[in-house]
């Protein structure tokens, strides 16, 4: 490219991708193969990237703008790929041998960017694995939870609280990365960090999340995930007078064992360890990679904090084995009451993510034995006071290494040395 005759060109996007708006365009003689251009986004080219449809819009966000960057050689047209714009993103590889591929139709005369991939590119990065006796592809993923990028946005859009943020984080190494993809298991198949799954029946949390995704970036769920085949689908179950909604995920329109047989074809012990092609698997590594859908699975961890913490804490709880009914009585308060370090959450949430139902029940049996080695201690914690951090630790060091869960000893030792829960 040295000596090279450019033209750099900067887009803004408009959210769904159907409109573009050119806020810049300068031609460059560039001095070497590898160069550097610094272009300053000013308030005039910021408005540029504001349209008259965009007052219209409620839902327009004046605080956050998507950009392009163009880049044409002279009597040249050719397409790359996307570059992000930000301080990880990945240096572009350029062809060594000459290729030049042509641009369909100026950028100007798209209505719509399609995610045409569809995750081709990890078609090679799938590996067979096993669990006991079962094999099945896994994507591995490389993106942590703490390396996530749009941190400060959401913290912007008071989207997350900056004592969440550091929660996620200290948790985080807990956890799996954020796109992860794996089907080995009784599961259909498993999705990001919270590790998220489709039942074998299509149901669970992942069609959820799927749908909530759709609702809130329509475009966004049509590029990954219909335009590849998958979709989820509303089913109203009647239950005497009241109406019972879920939501189950599709494949190519298939579903259950069906979709689950798809998944896994050519998974085998004759592959094990090597890489299996697995069409279905690739748009969800895709999706998973992708910053809108990675915002969802850090909203969802933050949901799941705050409906843990307001739960009412159990106090005792037996199974009357002759009427096979389930006996309970509860603390008057919940768990937010209890936990206020940075820790505790973080305790409370690392189980959530693992056993939600079992939340309440771990926790109060560790009040439980907290009371009876001290039976002289309120049983109100607004009663503590200057004390409340010394009980809290109390019953965090039982609740953390006795909860129900896979390695919870071993879990809470790890978050209790990270400096972001301390």
């Amino acid at each position: 490219m040295k000596g090279r005759n450019v033209t750099v060109r900067i887009w803004e996007e408009e959210t769904g991708y159907k409109t573009y708006d050119k806020i810049y365009e300068k031609k460059w003689v560039l001095p070497g193969n590898e160069n550097f251009i610094k272009v300053p986004i000013t308030k005039r080219i910021y408005e540029l990237g504001i349209t008259p449809e965009d007052f219209k819009n409620e839902k327009y966000d004046y605080k956050f703008q998507v950009y392009f960057i163009e880049i044409e050689p002279d009597n040249t047209h050719v397409t790359s790929q996307v570059i992000p714009i930000s301080k990880t993103a990945p240096k572009l590889e350029v062809e060594k041998s000459p290729s030049v591929a042509i641009i369909k139709e100026p950028r100007e005369k798209r209505k719509e960017k399609t995610n045409d991939t569809c995750g081709i590119e990890y078609r090679d990065k799938i590996s067979c694995t096993k669990y006991g006796n079962t094999y099945g592809p896994v994507f591995w993923g490389d993106l942590k939870l703490a390396n996530y990028n749009e941190w400060n946005l959401l913290l912007s859009k008071n989207k997350i609280t900056l004592e969440e943020k550091e929660i996620i984080i200290g948790m985080s190494e807990n956890e799996g990365k954020l796109d992860s993809v794996q089907s080995y298991d009784s599961e259909i198949v498993t999705v990001g960090a919270m590790q998220k799954t489709v039942n074998p029946q299509g149901y669970g949390e992942f069609p959820i999340q799927m749908h909530e995704f759709k609702d809130e970036y329509p475009d966004k769920f049509k590029s990954l995930f219909q335009n590849c085949g998958w979709d989820v689908k509303k089913e109203v179950i009647k239950n005497g007078n009241k109406e019972i909604i879920k939501w189950k995920a599709y494949y190519q329109d298939i579903t259950g064992k069906e979709l689950k047989d798809k998944i896994r074809a050519g998974f085998n012990a004759k592959n094990y360890k090597k890489k299996v092609q697995c069409i279905p698997v690739e748009p969800l590594v895709s999706a998973a990679r992708d910053p809108y859908f990675q915002a969802k699975q850090i909203e969802d961890f933050i949901k799941r904090l705050h409906v843990a913490l307001n739960e009412t804490v159990v106090k005792t709880f037996h199974l009357n084995t002759k009427k096979v009914k389930i006996a309970d009585s509860n603390f008057a308060f919940k768990a937010k009451d209890i936990l206020k370090s940075k820790l505790g959450k973080a305790t409370l949430l690392d189980q959530s993510v693992n056993r939600p139902a079992l939340t309440k029940f771990d926790l109060g049996s560790a009040i439980n034995r907290f009371f009876e080695k001290n039976p002289k201690v309120s049983q109100s914690p607004n009663d503590w006071g200057l004390k409340h951090a010394e009980y809290e630790k109390q019953i965090l060091d039982d609740y953390g290494m006795h909860r129900n869960g896979t390695d919870m000893p071993g879990r809470y030792n790890r978050m209790k040395n990270n400096s972001h829960l301390k």
